[in-house]
């Protein structure tokens, strides 16, 4: 089967996240910019987007479509509202995520393709490909909410487009499966909660239960209210995504499949679900406090290779003339001092070249190594260690022949030094005779001939001291040449050791964007769980850290969780680690109150027996899923037991009791109700669905309270009949 999944708004960001949740062959998520860029993070994600509203603001969106039912009362009426920012939401607005996708329908405003063109080629054509032509059966797993502005707006006519698209192609057997979120979800959250919620159950219902479909097509509804939590958006998201990843588990899907009843009533296609939650342990939070420790270790643990190279060999070539002789004699005659180092030199050149020798035939040029190239991150924890160790041996081998050259340099520094100090002396001495005997002589000779002339007097002292230049010229060449000797170590060290500090740099980094991620969380998580190891995540999370994705680096360590402990289990079901008897854990859940408690559909209590109950627990290991099912059918036998197939929802165990709806009023509960009657004062701002099935509308407007005197419209016809309430559907 190829499985298509919509979703529209935001209420299902979690399975477009994290993908292997729900595996399908497409994923199509119609949202606003801001939610779009927010969710779709890594590159290989395989959802494609359909942005809505883009480029607009709301005066110019509703004028786009002028022909659009009731548009001046539209209008009018958004006008005397504050300004709604499309790139971030619709306002719960469902007209706007309407008229948004009915210009994607006709082509109109920034759409750059129509709807039904959208739905050829990145619905139909990606999965009949993959099909390799041959599409036997189908499956359209619509997610929305009740109460959004986008899902309300778009989600029907999305499925609704797609199915033409596939049917106009092929006639595969089609499962048209809507999964909805119900307004107790969201209660609290804005006036257009129940208006919307009331409207769009409408809508669904009519959709659900037309006669009016394709013959190979299966209708199905599945309704659920996700618990409580207010505004905390980022945890009712996570509550929703662990729903998800329990429904649709293997061993769930399959006992359903067993389990429920045929369909032979109108309302046999329609489920309703109570889900509880306990306290769940974030699987990001266990692998980056397990992955941290990993990375110090692996920082820490680098040795250096001994014998990455057997010799480091640095070949010297003389170049130019010897030294500024004439330059010397400059200083001496005119400045009448001895010069210094700097000065002694002229052109002369030392190109120096280091060589790392591997093996008795191979010498390689330091300067055209790889080792000089910038380097590229490593893909595995074992690439990282073999060249860590390659640059910390040459590294240790380098230090080793400069600190040894080193201390040849400065010996050769000071003889130099004392050479031209000596100098100095004499040029000092016969500076002071001179000027005692005959300063006007002294000024007209040449202070070279001073020092080493053929004065009669002079002879034998300027024959000792003529010796002291030459002896300056050995000295200095020698001091230039391991001056080069050095500099060209000192060079080649800090290339290796900038390649060695750049790997471990990268390391540090990756460890405190893992220690982001676990924030203040409780660090002893990582005894909860059984991890990939972390070789097996390595080249992934190691790019990302390097772009600063500390997001998608939560994602992919969502995923990094193979299975849970017994300790995990004590854990979650609200025990102490210790307490890890599989009888005790299976008896704390079926008899405490879970953490989160999810209202049956509708805020209605539902008395009625259940079809089917199951505790979805986390993946854990063969052994211990024996011991924790044998421990269930001991205490509660009627209770199914499954594991999700993976984690990346987070690791928690979800209950799921499934219930069938016997009446109408089982699904259109009071709260329904009222937000339909509410809406029904401006049906145009809540989209009123396009009802045209006359047994449709007969059948729903007997289910109405006398009191509310509903008006159900049926191709804009308005119709105040009083009809008797009528609670069962026919079958």
């Amino acid at each position: 089967m190829s499985r298509v999944i919509l979703a529209s708004g935001g209420s299902f960001q979690g399975i477009i996240t994290n993908t292997s949740i729900l595996p399908s062959e497409a994923i199509i998520y119609v949202d606003v910019r801001k939610e779009v860029q927010k969710t779709i993070t890594l590159n290989h994600n395989p959802a494609t987007p359909l942005i809505l509203g883009d480029g607009q603001t709301v005066p110019t969106l509703i004028k786009e479509v002028a022909s659009f039912p009731h548009t001046q009362e539209i209008m009018t009426w958004f006008e005397n509202l504050p300004a709604i920012n499309l790139e971030q939401g619709m306002g719960m607005w469902p007209i706007l995520g309407r008229i948004a996708i009915e210009m994607t329908i006709t082509g109109t405003g920034n759409s750059t393709e129509t709807l039904s063109h959208f739905a050829v080629t990145k619905i139909f054509d990606p999965i009949f490909q993959k099909a390799q032509g041959v599409l036997p059966t189908i499956e359209l797993l619509s997610c929305n909410s009740l109460s959004g502005g986008v899902s309300g707006g778009v989600g029907h006519i999305l499925l609704k487009e797609t199915l033409n698209a596939i049917n106009a192609r092929v006639k595969a057997a089609i499962t048209s499966h809507a999964l909805r979120i119900g307004g107790v979800t969201y209660n609290g959250l804005g006036d257009n909660v129940w208006p919307n919620a009331g409207m769009r159950l409408c809508e669904t219902l009519t959709y659900i239960l037309t006669p009016d479909r394709l013959d190979q097509e299966l209708r199905t509804l599945t309704l659920v209210e996700i618990p409580v939590v207010g505004r905390n958006k980022e945890l009712r998201d996570q509550l929703t995504t662990q729903f998800m990843q329990a429904l649709f588990c293997t061993k769930v899907q399959n006992d359903l499949s067993i389990g429920l009843p045929n369909i032979s009533k109108r309302l046999d296609a329609i489920k309703t679900i109570t889900v509880n939650f306990w306290n769940g342990i974030s699987p990001r939070i266990a692998s980056a406090n397990n992955y941290v420790n990993e990375t110090r270790y692996l920082i820490n643990s680098v040795q250096p290779d001994p014998y990455v190279c057997e010799e480091i060999r640095v070949d010297i070539v003389k170049q130019g003339s010897a030294l500024n002789v004439p330059g010397i004699q400059k200083i001496i005659n005119d400045q009448r001092r001895a010069p210094n180092i700097a000065e002694l030199e002229g052109n002369l050149v030392y190109p120096a070249v280091i060589f790392v020798i591997t093996n008795q035939k191979d010498a390689t040029r330091l300067t055209e190594h790889e080792l000089n190239k910038p380097a590229r991150t490593p893909d595995t924890i074992s690439e990282f260690q073999l060249k860590a160790s390659k640059y910390s041996g040459l590294a240790q081998r380098l230090k080793a022949e400069h600190d040894k050259i080193n201390t040849e340099y400065i010996a050769a520094t000071t003889k130099i030094n004392e050479t031209l100090s000596k100098i100095g002396k004499v040029i000092n001495e016969t500076d002071s005779e001179t000027d005692s005997t005959s300063p006007t002589n002294a000024k007209k000779q040449s202070w070279w001939s001073k020092i080493f002339g053929s004065n009669e007097q002079e002879k034998q002292k300027s024959q000792n001291r003529s010796n002291l230049l030459p002896q300056c010229l050995t000295q200095a060449e020698e001091y230039y040449r391991l001056k080069a000797y050095v500099e060209v170590l000192e060079s080649g060290l800090r290339t290796i050791q900038g390649q060695l500090d750049l790997y471990q740099e990268r390391l540090r980094r990756l460890e405190k964007n893992l220690q982001i991620i676990i924030g203040g969380n409780d660090t002893r998580a990582s005894a909860y769980v059984d991890f990939k190891t972390f070789g097996e995540l390595f080249g992934q999370l190691i790019p990302l850290s390097e772009a600063g994705q500390t997001d998608t680096m939560a994602i992919v360590l969502d995923n990094s969780v193979k299975n849970v402990t017994p300790v995990g289990l004590a854990i979650i079901a609200g025990l102490e680690p210790e307490e890890t008897d599989p009888i005790a854990i299976v008896n704390a859940l079926l008899n405490s109150t879970p953490a989160y408690v999810g209202p049956d559909w509708g805020g209605k209590e539902d008395t009625k027996n259940p079809i089917i109950r199951f505790l979805v627990f986390p993946p854990m290991g063969d052994e211990l899923a024996l011991e924790i099912k044998a421990a269930m059918v001991k205490l509660d036998e009627h209770c199914h037991f499954a594991t999700s197939d993976c984690n990346a929802g987070g690791l928690n165990v979800v209950e799921l009791t499934f219930y069938q709806p016997e009446w109408i009023t089982d699904i259109v509960t009071p709260l329904y109700w009222k937000g339909l009657k509410d809406a029904m004062g401006k049906p145009y701002l809540y989209c009123l669905p396009d009802i045209d099935t006359a047994p449709m509308v007969d059948e729903l407007k007997a289910i109405y309270e006398k009191e509310f005197k509903p008006t159900i419209i049926s191709t804009g016809v308005t119709t105040e009949t009083t009809i008797e309430t009528k609670k069962e559907f026919t079958t």
